[in-house]
């Protein structure tokens, strides 16, 4: 017979397990509980694919995206000389109650210097990758 205590003690490391979160960016995109992160994928070397996710702000719901992933991309290039290039963002989850979350992503290419953004460019669509 399963007491309350058992199920209790069988549980509780799960319930923290699942609300864990690492201070990490990169690791917090994957999850469910964190509404922030990013991840990226170096295309060449200079040239790399970031999506930044994260909750809401107040007034504009891409403010704390846009600032991960113009962080990212600094971190990414060095010195932070770097362009954007075919950047899109979405929302997704809302919805008009006490537990409102939106979710806001922000994915694109950064091109660091000295890669020009034509070159970048052209690197994409030679590999075929959205534009």
């Amino acid at each position: 017979m399963w007491s309350f205590r058992r199920v209790a003690l069988l549980m509780s490391p799960l319930l923290m397990l699942s609300c864990a979160s690492t201070t990490e960016p990169q690791n917090d995109y994957y999850n469910p509980f964190r509404p922030g992160g990013y991840v990226e994928l170096e295309v060449q070397r200079g040239l790399y694919r970031i999506e930044a996710k994260g909750e809401r702000a107040l007034g504009d719901p891409y403010a704390s995206v846009r600032a991960l992933w113009h962080g990212r991309a600094r971190a990414l290039c060095g010195a932070g000389a770097y362009q954007e290039f075919a950047v899109d963002e979405t929302a997704y989850g809302s919805r008009n109650d006490v537990f409102d979350r939106l979710i806001a992503v922000r994915t694109g290419y950064a091109a660091c210097a000295p890669l020009s953004l034509e070159q970048a460019q052209s690197i994409v669509r030679s590999k075929g990758w959205p534009q």
